[in-house]
């Protein structure tokens, strides 16, 4: 639903598409912004076009939206969740001597967790690896989470994509992502024009076969006009 209604912003999407299929800039972008701006739906777009990416299991795509479901907020169980797909498709492609299954140990996961994935993109340079993780703020302060000590180092290869998107204050997540990846690249999801607001709502309307007036009915009035006064942000236009 939220790639379906995302709209506009034609350069972030650009720009944000462009993070997951080079090679050029660091392996990090980190995508943030204020409350209800639309991070997630900017994630989920950019997110159904690297699926498209897989292109017959060749290239690998990996995405975690933190605390939409049981277990999600625990970073143990989103790393462990990475690490084993991450097997399973080094295994798949011939590599049968990796172990299917990560370290049992939360310590010894940390421990390899950087070098495991730096190898991964090592041995399989024709391929791409991209991880998508939306609201990182949410994940339970377990295991240092805020810390983003997790986010990759400057020596993973650039055939490895990590996206992440934050807000710019919760839980110093985004100071924290910035200074764990100091070359990490930012993209700051601003407000939306009127005109894609407007888009927003009726393309959302739409789905339901609903519309409003967009013009100074003599009897509702301009109804988009006094929706957007009362919030130009996409998560409460989207449920209102």
């Amino acid at each position: 639903l939220k790639a379906s209604t995302f709209v506009g912003r034609d350069k972030m999407m650009k720009d944000a598409l462009a993070h997951v299929t080079g090679t050029d800039s660091d392996t990090t972008l980190i995508l943030h912004g204020e409350p209800g701006c639309g991070k997630s739906g900017l994630l989920a777009a950019v997110s159904q076009q690297a699926m498209e990416l897989r292109s017959g299991n060749k290239n690998f795509v990996f995405i975690h939206a933190v605390d939409s479901c049981p277990g999600s907020n625990l970073l143990e169980k989103f790393l462990r969740r990475l690490h084993v797909n991450l097997r399973g498709f080094r295994r798949a492609a011939g590599e049968i001597k990796v172990n299917s299954s990560p370290p049992a140990s939360m310590t010894d996961l940390k421990q390899e967790h950087h070098s495991f994935i730096e190898e991964t993109g090592n041995t399989n340079p024709k391929c791409k690896f991209i991880i998508i993780v939306d609201a990182v703020n949410q994940f339970n302060e377990s295991n240092r989470a805020w810390d983003m000590w997790w986010l990759m180092r400057k020596t993973c290869p650039k055939n490895v994509r990590f996206m992440i998107s934050t807000l710019n204050e919760e839980n110093n997540t985004f100071a924290n992502a910035k200074t764990s990846c100091p070359s990490a690249e930012t993209l700051e999801v601003t407000s939306m024009s009127k005109e894609d607001l407007v888009e927003m709502v009726s393309t959302n309307l739409a789905r339901y076969n609903k519309k409003l007036t967009t013009y100074d009915d003599r009897l509702l009035g301009n109804q988009m006009d006094i929706l957007l006064t009362k919030s130009s942000s996409p998560l409460f236009l989207i449920a209102a």
